[in-house]
């Protein structure tokens, strides 16, 4: 029996299949999961979120979001130690994340989300 076949979820006769994701895989969406999350955080001033907004709302097509380390040592110490300690690991994550947050702001608001992409 191989692994995927014996990793079943379930109780009793129903039994189903769990996904099968590698652990980079899991790490990356968990990672982007948590970017997300510092994105749409609930503050009464949120910059990055603004910008986004703007960048939507101007439809600028070379328009670059900068994020500070300073907003995001903020909402987690943590992740901006590791921001800053595994860039190449933690930024794909990050930039995944805007892009999927932005993509949905501008099909909210009735852009074309496809013309929106992380250069």
């Amino acid at each position: 029996m191989d692994v995927a076949s014996s990793q079943l979820a379930g109780a009793g006769n129903s039994q189903v299949p769990l996904p099968q994701t590698s652990l980079a895989e899991d790490v990356f969406l968990e990672r982007q999961r948590h970017w997300r999350e510092y994105l749409e955080r609930d503050n009464r001033s949120n910059p990055d979120m603004e910008e986004i907004q703007r960048i939507i709302a101007t439809k600028a097509e070379s328009a670059r979001l900068v994020i500070s380390v300073d907003h995001i040592r903020e909402f987690d110490a943590e992740a901006a130690v590791q921001l800053m300690a595994e860039p190449a690991e933690t930024i794909p994550a990050l930039e995944a994340a805007a892009t999927e947050i932005a993509r949905s702001a501008a099909a909210a608001s009735g852009i074309d989300a496809a013309l929106l992409q992380v250069l």
